[in-house]
């Protein structure tokens, strides 16, 4: 509305709408006595929107200006389609109230963290909005994470969310890549809500690490159930339980299967301490051959699952050494044994360090207590002949008596006592070889291995 033409104080220049007054120059103050034209009716005017006082002091288009406009608008090929845009309308948008944080770091055990997330909607839609959240990052869920509550209501012509919320990450040992929940919110209505298009992302950041050599980790030799190693073991992958509080490798499990065996508990159940040995008896054998090692360990699985998963069992040299010494046996010949499932299975044997891993395969589950020795005394049929046999009476005076189902002989046997020192022994030719006489034999404890097609099974008596 003032002069713009090729000198300053052009009053005279036209702006095409006759009822505004001239003026030269523009305002800066709301000074509604200015006149910059004085030679031309009427004063300045300030109050018009086109001028540059401050936004208190306009409030005028005058009829002209207004017409001008309408005009641009209804012709202008670059502002006739602003009358149909859509583009300021707001709208309902569901997002995201709260912070989420950017990254969590992943624990090892089978714990888990909470997050809980708020939903918002600062103007109410025409229809109820079903809200739920969508993940589109690496980490998988039901398996890294799960959602509960997952489904938030908004109901027509309210700001207020039927609920939280929560995200639940798992704490795992897998050794893994770091991993993301990259959240976006999914609307269902049939009214006018929509969700925001912002996607909240949090890292889960893998904290566990391979134990590869001896100096990643120490052995552990010694008992310790009061500070077992827990796993959350769902899925595909290897973790390495370590003592909780030294960081010692027990075992490493690979859960080839992919089998959810849930929350995992690993310890060392007995060592050399607490055996009195590094080679002892099992199921009541009095052979030395047979003993099997001192160490054993207890995998617990909260889940029952007979999944298929590798595992290498973690020895020190003197270990294995002391073990061979007592038995006179080449560790060569070692199996493993799940004293729960029955599974005996052979054992490979790969040098860590100066040490050993003692790796094998199974099939029926994990739970379970792991004993090592030779097949002969790990055997399954050992179990299945002991079901056939037992002896009476016992405690015995004179006589000891051998009781068999459906009179399935077995071929032998052997009475030891507690030094392990051979008593006596016999071919069983017929039911008379069934009864032992024990009139020779001290008062105290015996053991009397009993033997069929390879298999033996040894039971205790007294001698009274």
């Amino acid at each position: 509305i003032w002069g713009d033409g090729p000198d300053s104080g052009s009053c005279g220049v036209d702006d095409f709408c006759d009822d505004t007054p001239n003026a030269s120059e523009p305002n800066y103050t709301c000074n509604l006595s200015a006149d910059t034209c004085p030679i031309s009716p009427g004063l300045d005017q300030v109050q018009n929107y086109m001028d540059y006082t401050n936004d208190a002091c306009m409030d005028t288009f005058t009829q002209d200006q207004k017409d001008r406009i309408q005009a641009i608008m209804a012709s202008a090929p670059r502002r006739v389609e602003l009358n149909s845009s859509t583009v300021c309308n707001v709208e309902p948008t569901i997002s995201v109230s709260n912070v989420l944080p950017t990254s969590i770091i992943e624990g090892s055990d089978c714990d888990f963290t909470d997050i809980t997330i708020a939903f918002k909607i600062v103007i109410p839609a025409t229809e109820t909005a079903t809200a739920t959240l969508v993940n589109n990052g690496t980490a998988i869920e039901n398996e890294d994470f799960i959602f509960i509550n997952n489904s938030v209501t908004i109901s027509a012509g309210s700001v207020f969310p039927s609920n939280f919320v929560t995200l639940r990450i798992y704490n795992d040992s897998f050794v893994e890549l770091d991993e993301t929940i990259e959240l976006s919110i999914n609307v269902m209505t049939t009214g006018n809500a929509a969700a925001t298009t912002e996607t909240y992302i949090t890292t889960i950041t893998n904290d566990d690490e391979a134990i590869l050599t001896p100096s990643d980790a120490f052995i552990q030799t010694e008992t310790n159930t009061t500070s077992a190693n827990q796993h959350n073991l769902s899925t595909t992958g290897q973790v390495y339980a370590t003592d909780a509080t030294s960081g010692n490798i027990m075992l490493d499990i690979d859960n080839t299967g992919g089998d959810d065996y849930g929350c995992t508990t690993v310890a060392v159940s007995r060592d050399a301490a607490t055996a009195g040995a590094a080679a002892v008896a099992y199921n009541g054998g009095t052979d030395a051959a047979g003993f099997v090692t001192a160490k054993t360990f207890d995998v617990t699985a909260t889940n029952a699952v007979t999944g298929a998963a590798t595992v290498n069992f973690y020895f020190t040299e003197a270990e294995l050494a002391n073990w061979e010494a007592m038995t006179g046996q080449d560790r060569a010949s070692i199996s493993v044994k799940n004293d729960t499932t029955s599974e005996v299975q052979p054992v490979t044997i790969t040098a860590f360090g100066s040490d050993s891993k003692l790796s094998a395969s199974f099939t029926s589950g994990l739970t379970g207590t792991y004993y090592f020795g030779i097949p002969a005394t790990l055997s399954v049929g050992d179990f299945e002949l002991a079901s056939t046999i037992s002896i009476y009476p016992n405690p015995t005076v004179t006589a000891l008596t051998i009781k068999v189902k459906n009179s399935d002989l077995p071929s032998a046997y052997q009475v030891y006592n507690m030094l392990g020192q051979l008593i006596t022994k016999s071919q069983i030719n017929n039911a008379q070889d069934l009864t032992i006489d024990t009139t020779p034999f001290s008062n105290g404890m015996y053991f009397i291995k009993i033997s069929k097609a390879g298999n033996a099974v040894t039971l205790p008596f007294i001698k009274k």
